[in-house]
């Protein structure tokens, strides 16, 4: 009663104005007003202990923590949040900084206060915010959550997933814009969308090198590399480093598209028979131009045997220079449709077809002067139009020089979506502004 024992006075914080409203009985303004006063100031507590360093008094830490939790709490879940992020990458070594600072308040509203339903709003946006911020597996529990899936992937645990180096696998998920070039920190530490690139991680769980993709599409180290060249089979990462390039399911679907084209063909009597790189190398018609002519029909094609590979079809010599011949005369200053897709990298015929159907790629029809068969046409105007509108990756490298995997990581990075022609999906095609926009943010083009 004399006041020996007093502390010092201090000026109210907004927790302690908030604490005396709500004691009052004052209206609350803030998002806390359905909220238990005595869980919320706890969580103030505990919150703010981690916002601030330790002080000699523990009654004056006590104070200055509900004051800096009650100063973000009062803003709502979103920064709560916010804080959380900006503390997994301020923590030192393998364990991140919310690991450091809320261990110990994690423990308590997961173990010593779980069956307080009065914390269960608390809890619940901790536990959003983890699941997005740790790389949890499947079955694992937070504060009393079992996750069916798998939310989120470090380079670490994604890395032992694929039994990869994580030195290797880094710079595949970099390239392909799951994590940023800048982000430094351990790979226990480096996050990214799980679901969003389950389908990255599957296609490097299968790629394979140089020798054993020459040996499933069966081609020799002169063909593949030809047909690397002319954008027809193209590597998955465009990384010089890496070994694994390849999917083997982009030869399968090389050869089973030979194949169809070798099943329509009416071979006749034919006899100047040669594999493809042979008839480039003997006519200068090159490679890409010669799968255009496979796809619109113009040339026939025949299979030595039922297991060969790419080295064993073979086109007529004769066919490719006529149609050679025919070009000029057949289209005028147009283009096959087949071939002008080859040439801004559409080789499915599917999606060029959807672009003709929606409207977004306008086409003639006119009757091949030498083989009478119909055929679609792309005219000059319309080729401008379409470049005017579109860009995909094989048009970024051409107008801006960037690699594919480079630009696809860029778009990525901006959440550029590809385009969608009615209810047809016509691949990583996108609309030029959305694409250029981009590009100039990344220091790419011209302003």
């Amino acid at each position: 009663m004399s006041g020996r024992i007093d502390g010092a006075s201090v000026e109210p914080s907004n927790f302690d104005l908030w604490l005396d409203g709500r004691l009052s009985g004052r209206p609350d303004q803030t998002w806390l007003a359905p909220h238990g006063i005595s869980a919320t100031a706890a969580f103030c507590r505990m919150f703010g202990a981690g916002l601030i360093p330790a002080e000699e008094s523990p009654v004056a830490h006590q104070h200055a923590a509900c004051a800096a939790g009650y100063d973000i709490i009062m803003q709502g879940p979103d920064a709560i949040k916010a804080r959380l992020i900006q503390l997994s990458f301020e923590g030192d070594g393998v364990a991140d900084g919310v690991r450091k600072v809320y261990h110990r308040m994690c423990a308590i509203l997961g173990q010593h206060l779980r069956q307080e339903t009065a914390f269960d709003v608390f809890r619940d946006i901790l536990r959003e915010a983890l699941l997005d911020l740790w790389p949890l597996d499947a079955a694992d529990s937070v504060f009393g959550h079992i996750l069916t899936e798998r939310r989120i992937h470090s380079v670490a645990t994604s890395a032992n997933e694929l039994s990869v180096n994580p030195d290797r696998l880094r710079p595949l998920l970099v390239e392909a814009g799951a994590i940023a070039s800048d982000d430094h920190r351990p790979y226990t530490r480096v996050t990214f969308d799980a679901r969003r690139f389950a389908p990255l991680l599957e296609t490097i769980s299968t790629l394979v090198p140089d020798g054993a993709m020459r040996k499933m599409l069966g081609a020799t180290e002169a063909e593949m590399m030809a047909l690397e060249h002319a954008d027809i089979l193209i590597p998955r990462t465009a990384l010089t480093t890496a070994r694994l390039r390849w999917s083997p399911k982009d030869a399968a679907a090389l050869v089973d598209e030979l194949k169809v084209y070798a099943s329509r063909s009416e071979l006749g009597d034919v006899q100047d028979w040669a594999t493809i790189q042979i008839a480039q190398a003997r006519t200068g018609v090159s490679i890409a131009r010669i799968f255009a002519g496979l796809s619109a029909g113009n040339l026939r094609l025949r299979q030595q045997s039922p297991g060969a590979g790419y080295h064993g079809f073979q086109v007529s010599i004769a066919d490719v220079l006529t149609m050679d011949e025919a070009s000029s005369a057949e289209t005028g200053r147009a283009v096959s449709l087949s071939e002008f897709g080859r040439g801004i990298g559409i080789r499915d015929a599917v999606q060029l077809l959807a672009l003709v159907e929606c409207g977004d790629l306008a086409v003639e029809d006119i009757v091949h002067p030498v083989t009478r068969r119909r055929m679609r046409t792309v005219p000059e105007s319309s080729m401008a139009a379409f470049r005017a509108r579109f860009l995909n990756l094989t048009m970024i490298a051409q107008e801006f020089g960037l690699q594919r995997n480079v630009s696809r990581s860029l778009l990525n990075a901006a959440d550029v979506q590809p385009y969608l022609a009615g209810k047809g999906n016509v691949g990583t095609l996108y609309l030029r502004i959305e694409a250029e926009r981009a590009l100039r943010a990344a220091g790419h083009g011209s302003g």
